[in-house]
């Protein structure tokens, strides 16, 4: 399971099928190939999602590049298809522009889909792929997500464990909010 450490290591990339325009995100935490041998990483497309390892990784190897290989082989296809856009942190279009040259590379804050998660003026983390939902996706997710803040205002004890679990800088509200 894809876990976001204290230092915020967590990144995403996603691979756009030009064809029928459908999207995949991949989110991993960087900081784990520290730990480990390999990345896994959370693929997520509009009707499913599942968990992925990459292969085992060498000194040199590029996390994203990696998770984007593994991506390719589970979903069947060769890294010169020219019909695939990769959305991708901003420090990582080169790598990317190298190892997959007949595909378009486009950084994240470039991306439409990624305009409106920039634009967040609200106390909420929305998650990666906001730009791409629809407002039944939008609406089922805060949904969840003020349900889960309110029940860390209870005074119960799964609310003080929520509260111990969350940094106060997790959310933009202040402190006195959450209690």
């Amino acid at each position: 399971m894809v876990k976001q450490n204290e230092c915020g290591s967590s990144e995403s990339i996603g691979i756009v099928f030009e064809k029928d325009g459908s999207v995949l995100f991949a989110e991993y935490d960087i900081a784990q190939a520290q730990e480990d041998k390999f990345v896994e990483f959370k693929l997520e497309s509009a009707d499913s999602s599942s968990h992925v390892k990459t292969d085992e990784l060498s000194i040199g190897d590029v996390i994203p590049i990696e998770v984007a290989k593994k991506i390719c082989d589970r979903i069947g296809t060769d890294d010169s298809i020219p019909d695939l856009t990769f959305i991708v942190p901003d420090h990582t279009v080169h790598f990317f522009t190298n190892e997959f040259p007949d595909s378009v590379v486009c950084r994240q804050t470039d991306h439409p889909a990624y305009q409106n998660a920039l634009k967040n003026t609200t106390d909420y983390t929305l998650p990666h792929n906001w730009g791409l939902m629809d407002s039944d996706e939008r609406s089922f997710w805060l949904h969840q997500e003020r349900t889960y803040r309110q029940s860390m205002k209870q005074d119960t004890v799964w609310g003080r464990r929520a509260k111990e679990y969350h940094s106060d800088s997790e959310f933009k509200v202040d402190d006195g909010d959450l209690e």
